[in-house]
């Protein structure tokens, strides 16, 4: 007990040197439940929303609110979750409050977190079957149910909804939001609907005229009971959202396929941040597909900065209007029917996460009505690590050319791949054009199938002089070249499913006597796989 005293007057002595936004940043995270893992970015959109971050004219909310998280991290007010596994801490992008901290934290909100208080801010609700046990809990009402399908709002206009700020449900029960479920709620600038069920989005949500953050996203993976994996299948987004013209932060990610008006979404004209990763497409209630249109609704956002589009399993078209955004992100949307260039310049590095899906690196995919392929929108790239796959839609020698591999330096390791499929393009020809920099350490080439390579290949001690690994899976040579023993740096050669080498002969002539000797002298590793 005393060492605990010790340690909450150490705490309480740290919390007084801050200055007046941080403590209120530091006191909010008291609304989350001890242990709780906070996602860090949905953190900082909600301290902006709450109006909790000191206005700068140097930097912006967003960078505000990730310094106050560092300071935060830095006294200890804040950690990274431990892994299950090592039991160190991981910072994957969630952060957690120590028990004495929440404890310090909570005292500062007082009865402002209590929901049966009037003067209740901050109200979070896990589970609406214990809300209709209580009759006297002024949020029994909020709610419909299959248990109480004739549920109402509320008795009495006089409620503590009126005053809260924030609301975070997290109800992972099938359930269906009441029609005039948030009419009096005039002051709420955060509601976080996450891992809710509901299908549908109550009209009274378009009184939520204050309103700044709004989440109605889904993971199963944070789902702790098995009752509920499934994810909603689609969720209905009503008209009146587009009266939402103070919302800045927008998160539908995982919602299957949202349903409503595209043109709801281009009246939200301070929005700053949308997710709509991991969903199925847009729908009309008339019409089966209304994708494009939704992206283009996005495109006519005047505030819009991120823009998060990941794993989406349908095709569109990037809009020019892309280009002015700080931040998209596209890893694993694999239906992309066209890439402008000038949007293609904003993430040169990285383009948008398409070089590093999860399976085998950018996947080049025919597109311009099949005349023409994705590989044209690795021209300005120049990464770390580039792989490349499915190059049997390559559409012509001129778009392997176009993209000027071997000026692209940075690039440390490189994967070049097909994937068996009929080519367009013969592999000899295509791999002529992608000649890799001399900056290439790790190589991969698979599933060529031309028994011939072209030049620099045979020449490959001249064009690949800081190679340090070598992989060749499923190609059709029968010998390789000599000119891979004079590498100097090579340590690993890896030959798999290559069924017709018959040679690789790993001598060179040397000195004044044309004696033969083993020349791989740093070669560590050497598998032979069904060769």
């Amino acid at each position: 007990g005393e060492s605990t005293h010790h340690v909450h007057a150490s705490l309480l002595l740290s919390y007084h040197v801050m200055d007046k936004y941080l403590k209120l940043c530091f006191a909010y995270c008291a609304t989350f439940p001890k242990g709780h893992k906070i996602a860090k970015e949905d953190l900082a959109h909600q301290w902006i929303a709450l109006g909790l971050v000191e206005p700068s004219r140097t930097f912006s909310d967003i960078q505000t609110s990730h310094k106050y998280i560092r300071h935060l991290f830095g006294m200890c007010f804040l950690e990274h979750p431990r892994s299950q596994w090592t039991y160190m801490d991981v910072d994957n992008g969630f952060l957690i409050m120590h028990d004495l901290v929440h404890d310090l934290a909570r005292s500062f909100l007082a009865d402002k977190i209590i929901v049966e208080s009037p003067a209740c801010q901050y109200a979070w609700l896990t589970d609406h079957r214990k809300l209709f046990k209580s009759s006297m809990n002024p949020l029994t009402k909020l709610f419909m149910s299959s248990m109480n399908p004739l549920a109402k709002l509320f008795k009495s206009s006089v409620t503590p909804l009126a005053k809260i700020r924030a609301l975070h449900f997290l109800d992972r029960a099938y359930l269906q939001l009441n029609g005039e479920a948030f009419s009096p709620a005039k002051c709420l600038l955060v509601l976080d609907l996450s891992r809710c069920c509901a299908q549908k989005l109550p009209d009274s949500m378009g009184q939520l005229k204050q309103l700044r953050y709004l989440d109605v996203s889904w993971n199963p993976e944070f789902t702790e009971s098995s009752e509920y994996q499934a994810s909603p299948e689609s969720i209905l987004i009503p008209k009146a959202l587009g009266s939402l013209y103070e919302l800045q932060y927008l998160n539908l990610s995982g919602r299957g396929r949202p349903i409503g008006p595209p043109e709801v979404i281009s009246k939200l004209t301070e929005l700053r941040y949308l997710n709509i990763s991991h969903c199925k497409g847009y729908y009309l209630l008339d019409i089966p597909s209304a994708n494009q249109s939704f992206i283009d609704c996005i495109g006519t956002l005047p505030n819009l900065e991120q823009l998060d589009m990941s794993f989406n399993n349908y095709g569109f078209c990037v809009p020019e209007s892309f280009s002015r955004l700080k931040k998209l992100n596209l890893s694993g949307c694999q239906y992309i029917a066209s890439l402008p260039e000038n949007v293609g310049k904003v993430d040169i590095p990285r383009l948008f996460g398409l070089l590093f899906p999860q399976k085998g690196g950018f996947p080049v995919r025919v597109v311009d009505s099949e005349s023409s392929s994705s590989l044209v929108w690795l021209k300005h790239t120049n990464p770390d690590v580039l792989g490349i796959a499915d190059l049997e839609n390559v559409r012509s020698v001129e778009e392997a050319r176009s993209i000027r591999l071997m000026e692209k330096q940075r690039i440390k390791e490189l994967s070049l791949q097909w994937s068996g499929g009929v080519s367009s393009v013969e592999h000899m020809e295509l791999l002529t054009e992608l000649v890799p920099p001399s900056s290439v350490k790790n190589f991969k080439i698979t599933r060529y199938k031309d028994v011939m390579f072209p030049h620099w290949f045979m020449h490959i001690n001249k064009y690949l002089p800081n190679l340090v690994s070598l992989e060749m899976w499923g190609v059709l040579c029968r010998s390789l070249p000599t000119t891979l023993v004079p590498l100097p740096n090579l340590r690993k050669i890896v030959l798999s499913n290559m069924h017709n080498l018959e040679e690789f002969n790993t001598a060179c002539s040397i000195g004044e006597d044309g004696a033969n000797e083993l020349t791989l002298a740093k070669l560590e590793y050497l598998a032979y796989i069904t060769c």
